[in-house]
């Protein structure tokens, strides 16, 4: 209900099903009929998994910007309002969080320092900050997310890598989501990527130092197709 009740509009509300096995798409049906012309819903022919069904519907979005949402995110109702206003001319802006599960309603925030407004694109190797409930990205961004819906890395860190390459990242310290954490979860942040995603990273980084002085679609997009093969080669050596 935290994404129907934004107070800025007008907004759609995308959502993939890949292939569920329970009560979902009845449960969109109903919500559908209640809010008529917002909610699209595609339905997967097959199982693509949880981060190329991210990236697949990205390119399903018709508005100017695009953000992310889990499941079982809580949304500030004025999220969506106050990142359009601070976004300015980045190409992608996110924003902090509070953490929370069925146990504790306040877990401590996600970021637990400022990471200035404008954090590096390197970072994205060193310490992955912008998760995908954090993130709200100009759509410009799709042709490249597009080259790459099968990608070998996790949806977030490839759409903040790619709006790093194409021009600059923007950050607010404002908590606008509460995000829900499981249970058993014995610490109060994500895990950090694993290897593979880490040699995933490591590639789309060197796009970033070879493309960092053109911030032009079509190179960074022909670059990505020669880095792609070569990522193959690194996983294949990582297995």
């Amino acid at each position: 209900m935290s994404l129907l009740n934004q107070t800025y509009s007008p907004i759609e509300i995308i959502i993939q099903d890949d292939l569920s096995t329970d009560n979902t798409l009845e449960i969109i049906h109903d919500y559908q009929e209640r809010y008529p012309g917002i909610i699209h819903l595609f339905q997967n022919s097959r199982r693509l998994g949880y981060n190329q069904n991210f990236l697949s519907a990205y390119q399903k979005a018709n508005g100017y910007y695009i953000a992310s949402a889990d499941q079982d995110d809580i949304w500030e109702t004025n999220k969506i309002e106050i990142l359009i206003r601070e976004i300015g001319d980045s190409t992608l802006i996110f924003h902090n969080s509070v953490l929370f599960n069925q146990k504790n309603p306040n877990m401590g925030l996600l970021h637990k320092k400022d990471w200035g407004e404008h954090p590096h694109p390197l970072s994205v190797l060193v310490n992955p900050k912008a998760y995908g409930h954090q993130i709200l990205f100009r759509r410009e961004v799709l042709p490249l997310i597009h080259q790459f819906e099968t990608y070998n890395v996790s949806y977030d860190s490839l759409v903040y890598t790619l709006c790093s390459s194409m021009g600059d990242v923007k950050y607010i310290n404002q908590v606008l989501v509460h995000w829900r954490l499981p249970v058993c979860s014995k610490t109060q942040a994500p895990l950090r990527a694993d290897r593979q995603t880490r040699i995933s990273c490591m590639v789309i980084i060197l796009h970033y130092v070879l493309c960092t002085t053109t911030r032009s679609v079509k190179s960074a997009a022909s670059i990505f197709v020669c880095i792609n093969e070569f990522n193959l080669n690194l996983n294949r050596t990582a297995r």
